[in-house]
């Protein structure tokens, strides 16, 4: 992000400035949390280098020998494109983006992961799904990903899957708030109330505030299916009176 003869101090409100674009705390929750949280680590390993006077020095001398490999610096570039093109909803040039990178890049997990997050904002979750799982191939380990699979496959109503992919993200990440959301949800939908009971308490305990459990606890339910408190009394009512009609022709 600097010439080749910036000064120190071109150099350090550069490093400031990118420093707080890409600091872990603005992209919390965020689907490019992991990626802003790996190119923070390339942009102090950067100043690390280019701060010091004597490791930009050889810095310097190893590019004119030509022993520097340039491709950290592009992939960053590659990351703010696309970063910049998610931020603006711009899917279909997001993927297009993804794939150019993928074929610069063949063996980051990045581009396609990326790539799965636009499909999952699409609602296309099969083709999330798909991206996702190639990223897994290529090594990536992440709770968001693996949270964002067991999403997709809840919304494709297979819910043992998606219950296998929130464990996964649960082991990564422990009780994160959403992650514990949508295991609640999962094994709600599964039928097995004793571990959506367990999931929903912990939540409930943790973020009492959530929206998940704000919505639930306006909620009850009724055989399968969850219905407002409010028109669960008017309908009780209802059958009172109803009831009540029959007794007193009886």
């Amino acid at each position: 992000n600097v010439q080749r003869d910036a000064s120190q101090e071109a150099i350090k409100k550069s490093f400031r400035n990118l420093a707080n674009v890409y600091h872990p705390d603005r992209h919390t929750n965020n689907p490019l949390q992991k990626l802003a949280d790996d190119k923070f680590k390339e942009i102090n390993e950067a100043y690390g280098v280019l701060g010091n006077f004597d490791k930009r020095k050889e810095y310097d001398q190893m590019l004119q020998n030509g022993s520097y490999n340039d491709s950290a610096a592009t992939s960053t570039a590659a990351n703010e494109l696309i970063d910049d093109l998610f931020n603006r909803r711009l899917w279909k040039d997001v993927h297009e983006a993804c794939e150019v990178a993928f074929k610069q890049y063949p063996k980051e997990p990045w581009p396609v992961a990326v790539s799965g997050y636009a499909y999952y904002q699409e609602g296309n979750f099969s083709q999330a799904i798909s991206s996702f799982k190639t990223a897994e191939m290529k090594g990536l380990q992440d709770g968001d990903v693996f949270r964002t699979i067991g999403q997709c496959y809840i919304e494709l109503n297979n819910y043992n899957v998606a219950i296998g992919y929130l464990e996964k993200a649960h082991k990564l990440q422990g009780n994160a708030p959403n992650t514990l959301a949508y295991l609640a949800l999962a094994y709600d939908l599964n039928g097995n109330s004793q571990a959506y009971e367990r999931y929903f308490n912990q939540l409930k305990h943790i973020d009492p505030n959530h929206e998940f459990v704000k919505q639930r606890e306006q909620m009850i339910k009724v055989g399968n299916q969850y219905v407002k408190k409010d028109d669960a009394a008017v309908g009780a009512c209802g059958i009172c009176a109803l009831l009540e009609c029959i007794f007193d022709c009886c």
